[in-house]
């Protein structure tokens, strides 16, 4: 596929800041889809994503699986072919939406630009830039203990409220088993409840090997590609200098942006959520146990500086 406008593929691991840059350059003008998650991403890419992980047996959590799919000839051509027969058919109304209404009733013919985020698309990026040569892709990081900070409380959240469903539920109807999940009456059985979304994520060393994963991922895709078709973004140094950095993405995407939407797009950052993990003695102490690890040094997490006090 060719399409008119190459997309912005926003990537990185979960809970690393991706949201907010795709709110940002929904802000400049970059249609990042119709219909969204709460995490600003587009519920068609995320979709097809989440069809790609499951070829291969992969999940958000446990993604290296993918490396499979992606690595073998044949699967990923016919991965390929499937996902531009989506991109192609009505169902890319959920992307477009009233876009579709205009007459662009294809992805690929978009003319201003145009993106999605979903950080699966860290491990499928080759299938997309073969159905979209010439993308522009942004890389988010961020320090992996807030990120194991993150996954690890949302975690204990989901853990308390499937102590609430489990309590609360009534599973006579579980007694018959059946080799395949069905409805109960209007229910969901039993065998498609689902408790927790991680149980990887749960341990600060589980979600801190999940960081390392998607970090170490992106890292192979960014270096095979050109330097023009890439730009990595510190989530830090966006919260502390959210215009520098702004105008830097929007120098790398090439975008036609005022200073003032600029301006007014860097306002209202809450420059408090960088480094959050020294706000608690367990996980400074997890800190001084992994800040030695490759990834931590290669970014600079290694020694954290009270940058965000200057």
């Amino acid at each position: 596929m060719i399409a008119q406008t190459s997309p912005v593929i926003v990537i990185g691991m979960h809970r690393s800041g991706t949201s907010l840059v795709s709110r940002i350059l929904e802000s400049l003008g970059v249609f990042m889809g119709y219909r969204q998650e709460h995490n600003a991403e587009a519920q068609f890419f995320l979709r097809l994503n989440y069809w790609v992980f499951k070829q291969s047996g992969g999940k958000w959590d446990r993604p290296l699986a993918v490396r499979d799919l992606i690595e073998n000839t044949e699967i990923n051509r016919l991965c390929v072919n499937y996902l531009e027969k989506m991109v192609d058919s009505k169902r890319a109304f959920d992307f477009l939406g009233p876009a579709a209404i205009g007459g662009k009733t294809s992805i690929g013919a978009l003319e201003d630009r145009w993106g999605w985020k979903d950080p699966r698309s860290t491990f499928t990026l080759p299938l997309w830039l073969t159905l979209f040569p010439g993308s522009k892709v942004v890389h988010v990081h961020r320090n992996g203990v807030d990120v194991a900070r993150s996954l690890v409380e949302r975690g204990k959240q989901e853990l308390d409220e499937a102590d609430r469903r489990v309590a609360s539920a009534k599973w006579t109807h579980a007694l018959r088993f059946a080799p395949f999940p069905r409805k109960y009456k209007g229910r969901i059985s039993f065998f498609d409840e689902v408790l927790i979304e991680s149980v990887r994520g749960l341990s600060p060393d589980g979600a801190f090997g999940i960081w390392e994963e998607y970090v170490g991922e992106a890292e192979r895709q960014i270096d095979v590609l050109p330097s023009s078709d890439t730009y990595t973004l510190r989530y830090e140094t966006l919260l502390s200098e959210p215009e520098k950095v702004i105008h830097e993405l929007v120098r790398a995407l090439e975008l036609d942006v005022s200073a003032d939407k600029i301006a007014t797009c860097s306002s209202g950052i809450n420059k408090g959520r960088a480094h959050a993990y020294r706000n608690d003695s367990q996980w400074r102490g997890f800190y001084d146990k992994v800040k030695d690890s490759p990834l931590m040094r290669k970014y600079h997490y290694d020694h954290i500086t009270d940058e965000l006090d200057q």
